[in-house]
C-alpha cells in the first residue's frame, strides 16, 4: 500500500501540471485568487499586470467587477491606475491594488504604509494585506463606511 507525507496532499496548483489557481511561490500552497477573496462565478478585473506575472484570476472589462487588482510599480503609476480602478469600484467589492515588496527586485516609494494618498483622499481605507509571491505584496481597500472599526492585530 502507497503511502503518502504530509506535504503530498497540499495543493500544488500549476507546478504539478494540474490546472487551476497558480500558487503564490513554490513554498505557498495558497493561490493568489484565495488569497484575495475570489471565489468561484466572481467577475473581475485585473490592470496594469506586470509581464510575467500569473495572477490566477478570470479578468473580464464587466462594467463593475466584483473584485479589482491593480497593480502599481510606484506613487506615479498608482496615480493612474488608481483613477481607472475606482471607476469600477463597486460598494462592496473587493479593490486590491499590489505595489512592490521592500527589499524586493522593483524599487518603489510605495510600501504598507506610504503612498497611498490618491485612495485616502477618495475615501478609502486598507484593511488587509497579502503577499502575492516574492515580489508583489498586495493592500485590499474599502470605502471608510463600509468599515465598522477601525483595529490592527497584535496592537
Amino acid at each position: 500500500m502507497p503511502t503518502t507525507s504530509p506535504t503530498d496532499a497540499r495543493p500544488q496548483g500549476n507546478r504539478a501540471g494540474k490546472t487551476g489557481p497558480v500558487a503564490a511561490n513554490q513554498d505557498d500552497p495558497i493561490s493568489v485568487p484565495q488569497k484575495l477573496g475570489f471565489k468561484p462565478g466572481m467577475v473581475c478585473s485585473v490592470l496594469d499586470v506586470p509581464n510575467g506575472f500569473r495572477h490566477g484570476l478570470p479578468a473580464t472589462s464587466a462594467a463593475e467587477p466584483e473584485l479589482i487588482l491593480a497593480f502599481a510599480t510606484d506613487r506615479a503609476s498608482l496615480g493612474r491606475v488608481a483613477a481607472r480602478a475606482l471607476d469600477l469600484y463597486g460598494v462592496g467589492g473587493r479593490l486590491w491594488f499590489a505595489y512592490p515588496k521592500k527589499g524586493g527586485p522593483i524599487r518603489s516609494d510605495l510600501d504598507r504604509d506610504h503612498g497611498w494618498e490618491p485612495l485616502t483622499q477618495a475615501g478609502l481605507l486598507p484593511v488587509t494585506q497579502v503577499a502575492l509571491d516574492g515580489t508583489w505584496s498586495a493592500l485590499r481597500f474599502r470605502l471608510r463606511e463600509e468599515v465598522p472599526t477601525l483595529t490592527r492585530k497584535g496592537g
